[in-house]
């Protein structure tokens, strides 16, 4: 194992103050702009003037192939979604804070994805937990990279290597876009039978009146255990919106959990969870009886009352409306979120019931397809998983 130093040259973004930003110009690039693996650029629109990005910032501007990632403010599961290759089409484009770029020094020796595959293994984030302890975001800098050490075979094995990875890869983003397109079906499905969000063909209730609407009791930090109850806060609701297994949450004791959890906090098969903060519809619709309890007022429940409303339909509706609501409710003076008393009188379209459940009966349907889809993604991301510790670690 060598330093990467002796592979790839590496940059900072320069930290570009507010009142430098232009409604135009050249495009900054942050952290928002780096999305599952690629870089995203309606996500911001953050600019400087083209005289100050020639000048001043010149030495900080992208060139095509750029391997850009993200350095700061970032949870360590989700780093190897926190970057991207500059493309022709991203151009011109320049560097700003929390940001890094890699170029390699001879692309005869080292294959850029072969690198950017390292920055997504165990042994590159191991190495990284180690120089920055004490916290569980990753902000890091050109400082901590230079002791990074990575092992660098020979050229060709590299390509074979980021060939095999890259197939896999493939498959991936293959089954996670036809859960996507599944979802979107789920999507028109509704419109089709009850019509738009905003222009609906049934009348609408208030939440709290087919529902019950809360959150939980107050646990604190000092409360946490190393084993015991799963205690969600909103990463990990959107982990399970997004039918991902949570994989490192808090705890919080057996007998704790006892001694909180009551009958109006207590979450139970067929309640929705939502973080707060719910931008993009990422609600969980409880699905097991598994104990768990979750973070208050972060975490927001809605326990749907079953006479007059079908949990599956008020899922899909909720996922829609808090989309399309969010950026109106939030509230807050740093960010836009949900309260429990405007999710209460939030309105919510209520069709007869025989239609609920007949569009219910639609998406159970849909969502046999989803789950053979999640257990082949599944299983071919942990294929990925032991490709890569065969390869990096």
């Amino acid at each position: 194992m060598e330093y990467i130093d002796k592979y790839v040259w590496y940059q900072e973004g320069p930290g570009v103050r507010k009142q430098q930003y232009t409604s135009e110009g050249i495009k900054l690039i942050n952290v928002a702009n780096l999305v599952d693996g690629k870089i995203d650029l309606s996500t911001s629109h953050r600019y400087i003037s083209e005289k100050e990005a020639q000048t001043k910032y010149k030495h900080f501007l992208v060139d095509e192939g750029d391997l850009i990632i993200a350095s700061s403010g970032i949870q360590v599961d989700y780093f190897d979604k926190k970057m991207g290759f500059a493309q022709k089409e991203h151009l011109p484009l320049c560097m700003n804070t929390s940001t890094i770029r890699f170029k390699v020094l001879n692309p005869k020796v080292t294959n850029i994805k072969y690198f950017m595959w390292f920055l997504k293994s165990s042994l590159f984030k191991m190495q990284l937990r180690r120089l920055i302890t004490g916290s569980a975001q990753l902000n890091f800098g050109p400082s901590h990279l230079k002791k990074i050490k990575i092992n660098m075979p020979i050229k060709l094995e590299q390509d074979n290597i980021v060939s095999k990875l890259d197939k896999v890869q493939e498959i991936i983003d293959l089954r996670k876009k036809q859960i996507k397109e599944l979802d979107e079906l789920i999507k028109s499905q509704f419109v089709e039978m009850f019509g738009d969000i905003e222009n609906p063909k049934f009348k609408c209730k208030k939440l709290k009146e087919i529902a019950k609407v809360g959150s939980s009791h107050r646990v604190f930090t000092t409360e946490f255990v190393e084993k015991g109850i799963p205690f969600y806060r909103g990463t990990e609701i959107t982990q399970l919106a997004n039918g991902i297994e949570p994989q490192n949450p808090y705890y919080i004791s057996k007998e704790h959990y006892l001694k909180i959890c009551d009958e109006d906090t207590k979450p139970k098969i067929g309640d929705l969870l939502m973080p707060s903060i719910c931008d993009k519809g990422q609600i969980w619709l409880v699905d097991n009886e598994k104990e768990f309890y979750y973070k208050d007022g972060r975490v927001l429940s809605i326990s749907p009352n079953s006479d007059k409303i079908n949990n599956k339909y008020l899922h899909a509706y909720m996922k829609l409306k808090t989309i399309v609501e969010y950026p109106k409710m939030g509230s807050g003076s740093t960010f836009a979120e949900f309260k429990i008393f405007l999710l209460k009188d939030l309105d919510v379209i209520v069709p007869p019931l025989e239609l609920q459940n007949r569009f219910a009966e639609i998406v159970k349907v849909i969502d046999k397809q989803k789950l053979i889809i999640k257990k082949s993604l599944k299983e071919t991301e942990e294929i990925q998983s032991s490709f890569m510790n065969k390869y990096f670690l």
